[in-house]
């Protein structure tokens, strides 16, 4: 009978020791999980402030190309309007030139 209380004692032991265990792993793996999402949490939040920098630095790369293109549009436009008045002023005193000439 003695020896029947001591394995029960040593079984109760060993159920406490794998308890202790058991829960000290889990501990240990909750830890290292949570480090582990801080650490992605992180590198998720860097991955996206290099993104929206990106895509800012790009919009801001456009619009400047964009007022570039339209300050050259400005300038071929007014380039054009006075080669077509010169053309026409030509055109005018090519005509009287030929007028006056054929007289």
């Amino acid at each position: 009978m003695v020896f029947k209380k001591d394995i029960n004692k040593i079984l109760l032991y060993l159920i406490a020791v794998h308890i202790v265990l058991f829960t000290g792993f889990s501990i240990y793996y909750q830890a290292s999980l949570k480090e582990l999402t801080y650490e992605s949490n992180k590198s998720k939040s860097q991955v996206d402030y290099l993104t929206n920098r990106f895509v800012l630095e790009q919009l801001n790369e456009t619009m400047k190309l964009r007022e570039v293109a339209q300050m050259d549009r400005q300038t071929f436009e007014q380039r054009y309007y006075d080669v077509l008045s010169e053309n026409e002023r030509l055109t005018k005193e090519l005509s009287r030139l030929n007028s006056q000439g054929c007289r």
